[in-house]
């Protein structure tokens, strides 16, 4: 399937504690460098998986961003309407993890995030619908992921991020316009409060909410619990996670929304695209990397 991928691009330098974590403490760690980014972790996957990635994004101009670009590049990624900024560094997202390999905190540095504004989107609009899914996630501004949704001819997939990023959508989503039509929307439990503080909703049925903003799927992940699926016009239903020995929690929630996609392009209903979406979350819970190039092998 042939996919438009907006979103940016990162330097991930992540520590893993060897024995208990302190917090306020100088824990003995490994520590590495990989390449990282919600919509580059979920691009990769997707290369991985057989489809064609045409990536707008972001780079600076460092010696971090020589090696980001090469990279897709290697992976088949088209990069021919991605941006360059020489004069920037290039975003760098550090994760420190316990010796379960479960986030502790995470801190994000996104200079070129802003970048990619509704200038840029709407230069590139007419060769983005000309892909058969657009995906993207909210490190996009809110002015940008407005501008997207309302000019998307095809099925949008939304990452939302973090806690505070998500709030983003919500603002979008809060304002009345018919034009806006989000195929599929993924957040954790974290990000689903957030957006649930931001309009106000207390503990009522969100997914729900989201379908009469519309929003068609609504997938809400809750680690080990597993998901929550629910597709307007559909009852909601929980579905377990596998139990798997955890060794990087980074870039299971990529590997789940890159299955959700990939599903897509099969055909899928949304319960048999949740458990896609698990197998590949699972897979890459038990790999020490964000994405595992045996996926496709695998899944």
């Amino acid at each position: 399937m042939n996919l438009s991928v907006i979103g940016a691009a990162n330097i991930d330098i992540t520590a893993t504690a060897e024995g208990t974590y302190r917090p306020g403490d100088s824990n003995p760690s490994a520590v590495s460098v990989s390449f990282g980014g919600v919509a580059r972790n979920t691009a990769h996957n997707l290369c991985l998986l057989g489809h064609r990635i045409c990536f707008y994004t972001a780079f600076g101009g460092d010696d971090f961003a020589a090696r980001l670009r090469d990279n897709c590049l290697s992976l088949g990624m088209d990069l021919s309407h991605a941006l360059t900024f020489p004069e920037s560094r290039s975003n760098l997202y550090l994760s420190i993890n316990n010796q379960a390999g479960e986030l502790m905190a995470g801190a994000a540095d996104m200079p070129l995030a802003d970048r990619i504004d509704t200038e840029y989107l709407r230069r590139e609009i007419r060769f983005i619908n000309r892909a058969e899914a657009l995906v993207c996630d909210t490190n996009l501004s809110e002015e940008a992921l407005a501008f997207v949704l309302e000019q998307a001819e095809i099925p949008v997939f939304l990452d939302t991020v973090s806690a505070v990023k998500a709030q983003r959508i919500a603002r979008v989503l809060a304002k009345p316009c018919e034009q806006i039509r989000l195929y599929c929307l993924k957040m954790n439990r974290q990000e689903a409060q957030a957006i649930q503080d931001l309009w106000g909703i207390g503990e009522i049925d969100l997914p729900g909410e989201m379908h009469r903003r519309g929003v068609f799927r609504v997938f809400l992940t809750e680690g080990a619990d597993g998901v929550l699926v629910s597709e307007k016009g559909q009852k909601a239903v929980h579905l377990p996670a596998e139990a798997v020995p955890v060794c990087n929690v980074s870039g299971a929630g990529d590997a789940f929304f890159a299955g959700l996609i990939h599903a897509f392009s099969l055909g899928k209903d949304c319960l048999e695209s949740a458990r896609i979406g698990l197998r590949a979350a699972s897979l890459t819970l038990r790999s020490s990397s964000a994405v595992r190039d045996d996926l496709k092998s695998l899944l």
